[in-house]
């Protein structure tokens, strides 16, 4: 594979990226998400756990740029910035398969 076409593909550790920056931009208002946002990061959420990180991405920025009008969805479940938070703090606890010790073994 080409390394343009790796480049151009979204990843994990984008949609942990888009996460933490939403959290920064969240972080200043103290109030709880609407609806439509919990929906966004809910699918986002489930997206990036089966791979599909791209869809992950849209839906993180359907949060910052809802369309208009918003189409009709169903009700999501309750989650918090402080559930996404979480998340991604486990998440950075897992080691990455992929990652090479100093030593050239990979853990």
């Amino acid at each position: 594979m080409s390394a343009t076409s790796e480049e151009g593909r979204a990843g994990q550790r984008d949609v942990e990226q888009a996460l933490v920056r939403l959290l920064t931009m969240y972080s200043a208002v103290s109030r709880s998400l609407s609806e439509w946002e919990r929906y966004c990061l809910s699918s986002a959420l489930v997206f990036e756990r089966h791979g599909y990180f791209e869809k992950a991405l849209i839906k993180i920025g359907e949060v910052l740029e809802p369309p208009i009008p918003l189409p009709s969805f169903p009700k999501p479940p309750p989650i918090t910035l402080d559930d996404i938070s979480r998340r991604l703090g486990a998440a950075a606890e897992k080691p990455d398969p992929g990652r090479v010790d100093v030593k050239g073994v990979i853990k």
